[in-house]
């Protein structure tokens, strides 16, 4: 149907009919929460327990005090440096569109942005970016916004994406992503807008968010 959009409060969702709704997702998928409790809480060990683990070559890197300033003092972006680093080959794929160093300010970044020495935004749309999403993301604790949007894209969502708990944005639409929607999502309570139109997933969204049918 186009490129149209059309936002749906959970409350709306959960009051209508399943067949009102399959029409509705069948134009396009676009979530808007306005919090709520959701039906399924991973408890924090199983979410820690979900973390890629980093390997120590990129912490290292990243307390070279170039990338970190002040690394020492700043544990927490030094962690959130490792994570980036570490999922860069993966994301841009064989574009190499990505000026991720650490040799460079984390603050100079590609589509980085920082809060309270921690990465608190990812804005990498419309790059070509044409590698995977990487299960690392999942590690950055303090990401509000995620927006991957308009890539290329492939492969499956991570469930670690269900580790984000302070996620307001997360935007996977227009990229070539596969499979289901992990159930993992529906751990966020902070979700203001989730979208995911414009790929090929499958199967039935999952309850727990709110939305019965999928359609894509």
């Amino acid at each position: 149907m186009g490129n149209d959009r059309l936002f749906i409060s959970k409350r709306a969702i959960r009051s209508a009919s399943v067949l009102a709704l399959a029409a509705v997702v069948a134009i396009s998928l676009l979530l808007t929460g306005e919090g709520g409790a959701t039906a399924f809480n991973a408890d924090a060990s199983d979410r820690d327990a979900r973390h890629m683990p980093i390997p120590q070559q990129y912490a290292e890197q990243c307390s070279n005090g170039t990338a970190v300033p002040i690394p020492a003092n700043n544990a927490g972006l030094v962690a959130d440096c490792a994570a980036l680093l570490a999922s860069k080959d993966t994301l841009e794929g064989t574009t190499g569109n990505l000026n991720w160093s650490a040799d460079r300010a984390i603050s100079d970044w590609d589509g980085v942005t920082t809060a309270n020495n921690r990465v608190s935004g990812l804005d990498i749309e419309n790059n070509r970016l044409n590698g995977t999403i990487p299960a690392a993301l999942g590690n950055l604790d303090n990401l509000a916004i995620l927006n991957l949007a308009d890539n290329r894209l492939t492969g499956k969502i991570p469930i670690e994406l269900g580790n984000l708990d302070n996620i307001r944005e997360l935007w996977l639409v227009d990229n070539r992503l596969t499979g289901e929607i992990p159930i993992e999502l529906s751990n966020l309570d902070n979700f203001r807008d989730l979208r995911l139109s414009g790929n090929q997933l499958t199967g039935q969204i999952p309850v727990e968010l709110g939305i019965p049918i999928l359609q894509c």
